[in-house]
């Protein structure tokens, strides 16, 4: 619906969810919420020109994370996709057996354990420019893990 109604002029739009909101009211209100939302004007869009992005992305970090550290990633994320890490062969008792993927903060890595007290295969992020707020990022993330509980997760 929303993909055809997004195309009517207002008036007849403003028609048809009156018209909705009689048979289906909950419906009705959520497309309104959505259309209202794609009316809105957004300053990143409004020209129609290219976007900055690492501006843009400066931008919405700052609306969305009040006090974030004030830095600038774009050129370490530049860098980053310019040179590949060089990771040690092992971390700790896993042996870094291959790169999974690559990404805007660094890479994931298969890791095998093999120092013998038991067998285990891990993703190890390896990230490439780290910071005191990725390590609080790292360390909630470490508890939202450490609480998972699910049928098909095995607990140690």
């Amino acid at each position: 619906m929303f993909d055809a109604w997004v195309e009517l002029p207002a008036a007849e739009r403003d028609s048809q969810l009156r018209a909705l909101a009689v048979d289906e009211p909950v419906l009705a209100e959520r497309l309104r919420t959505m259309l209202e939302a794609d009316d809105e004007d957004d300053p990143l869009l409004r020209d129609g020109s290219a976007i900055d992005v690492p501006g843009a992305a400066q931008a919405l970090v700052e609306q969305l994370i009040p006090g974030h550290e004030q830095t600038d990633p774009w050129p370490r994320m530049q860098a980053l996709a310019r040179q590949r890490l060089q990771p040690p062969e092992r971390i700790g008792p896993y042996r870094l057996v291959e790169r999974l993927g690559i990404g805007g903060m660094g890479e994931v890595w298969l890791g095998q354990r093999d120092d013998g007290s038991f067998e285990q295969q891990v993703a190890i992020k390896l990230v490439a420019f780290p910071g005191r707020s990725l390590a609080e990022r790292f360390e909630r993330e470490r508890q939202i893990l450490a609480r998972l509980q699910h049928p098909c997760i095995a607990r140690l």
